[in-house]
């Protein structure tokens, strides 16, 4: 019989332990493999080399490898533990005394043993070759890449079979082929096989590429065969993770900052080292509501470097990022980075009309929808005052304009756009052209100078489209109807404001008349009911006066349940809500909250500042968080000289400007934050606009005349570029308010009026209008909006 050590292959460890057991020195075809014993007491073992030819005796057997004859000497011995690697694999037979006997391998009185068949013990080896009827090795074979040329190379190795056939003749593998592969051919003369690479079919190999070359060769007897795996790869480390796979190796994001802005508005671009053994990386943001803190941004098959795309600048300032690198058997993470200040003020995105045009005034009024992806701004001073609305869509990561509107029976000096007003889903749109002539709905015409329209257009089928032309039911000569616009969230109710407005009655859908002078103000609410809209409130503060301006400004919650109105006219020198009114310090200035109830409307809130003083006109601006519950309001002229968040007000800097927060708990108005900017100077007019975002989470607060000549996103002011304008971004934290950002034009220039308008969307998309923006080329007070 004979005995086999199956298939170990070249470069293979092993362990051989047991008990009981003898050790054994074999020599091998030109390599020893040394077997220590492990018996300091038995004092045995060491190398057989070549001269130990020449024992005989019981000590001494005869190996058969591949047809050579050595010579292996048994040492008697109570343990054992062998280790090493098989340097030259080759098939192993033995064939005690040449007779073909059954070796001795265990007995009571331990005189002989042989590791070949262990019987006691185990047995541990690395990978072994595949076997069929026969054995093969599996060689691993690399190429080297010489620009397009791949240098040829030949493998090679023994085969060999355990079958004889019955009159003992060997089966052998002896000058059979050739063999055709896919990569190369193979040969085998006197149980040796050759592989030689076909040059032509590796030549757009790259350093990572592993193929596998499986070629079947059939034995002397016809029958027998089994496959001769042959892998090749572009590098031995490419080679290695084929054949035993691991994790990416660790390694480094390098640098993060801004990128090309010709594809992309905010482009943020990032490199990285090699991670070894990756296949592909992502780009991440560090986010712990994905996988791994991943928000994925962008993704390589092997590329080191990549450009993403942010949704605004001020996101990619507070963002954190790392690249993951990944294969078949895990990843690697690599470490943070965040973009400089420098870097951001690159991505401030600046926007101008598609048709700039002197005193277009380009972003007098800004909305913006909730996530950010679609914006309108008006330009009401454009061809002599007709006006226009601009609206524009962030798609593939570029801002690209979709539309300009202008009013269907345009006429001069409507100031349409004065005001604008988007769902939160972006796909309606009103317009306020509050000086419009026409008496009623019924008809375009001028029969009533200045009353005031709005428009309400819908978004379908990729158009948009003009809807409704919205007057009010008492339109009269200089109400201003249209001053003011807001929309619910879904954009089937539309609130407007007409601050001239004269009538002297009060509360919901009163009988008007017009017994005041101008301005006493009055609010309307519209509904749309899936066929038609209709006027469903005629709103009039409890306490109406002349000049209050009731209207001035207006905000709406996403269900159109709450609404605001501004009065920046209101005389009462009260504090607080609903406190009792009087005349005592003119143009103080109000806001009025209203409920929807049950279906049945009704005032809340008359809503005064904590520290109302004489000509703050406080409700200058208003803006409602989506549930209503957080209401802003601005009071430009405010003349305190303190800063940040809730300081101590006093009368000391004149017109330096407030704003205010309040919060609703239940059917309860209070004041929550007393707002103010994070430097003052007189006159700079914080608080002209306001914008809350709408989860109720920040604030913007627009100065259009602040002085500073600094740039971009949090620097220094200064009094260097007087009414270059300025806006401030407030984020609440669940317990208060904190100055977030103080944001300038990218290039700020006097009498631009950055800040006229603001707006905000959930995820920090800010959008300043600086409609006093302008060149020579683009025509001087044409306006700009600005995205951060």
């Amino acid at each position: 019989d004979l005995y086999e050590v199956r298939g170990w292959r070249r470069g293979d460890d092993y362990s051989i332990t047991g008990s009981g057991f003898n050790g054994i020195n074999i020599l091998t075809d030109g390599t020893t493999l040394q077997f220590i014993d492990n018996d300091s007491t038995a004092n045995r073992g060491g190398i057989v080399a070549p001269d130990y030819y020449t024992y005989e005796g019981d000590d001494t057997q005869r190996v058969i490898i591949d047809g050579k004859t050595y010579s292996y000497m048994i040492m008697n011995t109570a343990k054992f533990s062998f280790s090493g690697r098989v340097v030259t694999a080759a098939q192993i037979y033995v064939d005690l005394d040449g007779n073909g006997r059954t070796p001795y391998v265990w007995s009571d009185s331990n005189e002989y043993a042989a590791f070949l068949v262990p019987v006691s013990g185990s047995l541990v080896k690395g990978t072994s070759a595949s076997t069929v009827s026969g054995s093969s090795e599996t060689p691993t074979l690399t190429y080297t890449q010489l620009g397009a040329t791949m240098t040829s190379f030949d493998a090679s190795g023994s085969i060999g079979v355990t079958d004889v056939d019955s009159d003992n003749s060997t089966v052998t593998f002896d000058g059979t082929g050739p063999y055709e592969g896919n990569f190369g051919s193979l040969v085998i003369v006197n149980g040796t096989w050759t592989y030689t690479v076909n040059d032509t079919a590796v030549a757009d190999f790259t350093e990572d590429t592993v193929v596998q070359d499986v070629i079947e060769v059939t034995a002397s007897d016809g029958v027998t065969t089994t496959d001769i795996v042959i892998t090749i790869g572009g590098s031995q480390a490419a080679i290695d993770q084929y054949l035993n796979p691991q994790p990416p190796e660790s390694f480094n994001l390098l640098t993060v900052g801004s990128g090309s802005p010709e594809t992309l508005t905010f482009p943020v671009s990032l490199e990285w080292e090699k991670s070894e053994l990756a296949t592909g990386y992502t780009v991440c943001r560090q986010n712990e509501d994905f996988d791994n803190d991943c928000e994925p941004l962008g993704t390589t098959d092997g590329a080191l470097e990549l450009t993403v795309g942010m949704t605004g600048a001020l996101s990619a300032l507070s963002s954190e990022f790392f690249i993951i690198s990944t294969n078949s058997v895990g990843s690697a993470s690599s470490n943070l980075l965040s973009l400089s200040s420098t870097d951001a003020n690159d991505l401030i995105a600046s926007i101008k009309a598609s048709d700039p045009s002197q005193s277009a005034r380009f972003g007098y009024s800004v909305s913006i929808s909730r996530d950010g992806a679609v914006f309108a701004a008006g330009a009401p001073y454009k061809n002599t005052a007709r006006g226009a609305t601009y609206i524009f869509r962030f798609t593939d990561g570029l801002w690209q304009q979709e539309e300009l509107l202008t009013s269907p029976n345009i006429d001069s000096n409507d100031f349409y756009g004065w005001a604008v007003a988007l769902s939160e889903d972006g796909n309606t749109l009103v317009v306020g052209a509050p000086q419009e002539d026409g008496s009623n709905v019924s008809a375009y015409n001028n029969d009533s100078s200045a009353a005031g329209a709005a428009y309400v257009y819908r978004f379908e089928n990729d158009a948009w489209v003009f809807q409704r032309y919205l007057k009010a039911d008492n339109a009269g000569s200089d109400d201003r109807f249209g001053r003011s616009v807001a929309l619910s969230s879904d954009g089937n109710k539309v609130l407007v404001g007409a601050p001239g407005e004269d009538s002297s009655t009060t509360g919901i859908n009163s009988t008007s008349n017009n017994s005041l002078s101008s301005w006493a103000g009055a609010a309307y609410l519209f509904s749309y009911d899936g066929v038609a809209w209709n006027q469903e409130l005629y709103i009039k503060a409890s306490n109406p006066g002349s000049s209050d301006k009731f209207g001035e400004s207006v905000t709406m919650s996403g269900e159109g349940n709450t609404l605001a109105v501004g009065a920046i006219g209101e005389s009462s020198s009260s504090t607080g809500i609903n406190t009792t009114p009087n005349d005592a310090a003119t143009n103080a200035g109000a806001t009025y909250v209203f409920e929807n109830s049950n279906g049945s409307w009704a005032q809340q809130a008359y809503v005064k500042a904590s520290n109302t003083g004489s000509g703050d006109q406080f409700g200058m601006s208003v803006s409602l968080s989506s549930d209503g519950n957080t209401l802003a309001v601005g009071a430009m002229y405010e003349d305190s000289n303190t800063t940040g968040i809730d300081s101590t007000p006093n009368n000391s800097l004149s017109d330096t400007g407030a704003a205010y927060v309040f919060q609703r708990n239940v059917d309860s108005w209070s004041q929550q934050a007393y707002v103010k900017a994070s430097t003052v100077h007189s006159g700079m007019w914080f608080g002209n606009s306001v914008a809350m975002s709408p989860n109720g989470t920040s604030l913007v607060v627009g100065a259009w005349r602040e002085d500073s000549s600094s740039v971009g996103i949090n620097s220094t002011p200064n009094v260097s570029a007087p009414q270059s304008g300025a806006a401030y971004l407030f984020n609440f934290d669940g317990s208060e308010w904190s100055q977030g950002a103080y944001l300038k034009s990218p290039m700020p220039d006097w009498n631009e009026y950055f800040g006229n308008s603001v707006d905000v969307s959930d995820n920090n998309n800010v959008i300043v209008g600086a409609p006093d923006e302008g060149s020579s080329s683009t025509g001087f007070r044409s306006g700009e909006v600005y995205l951060y």
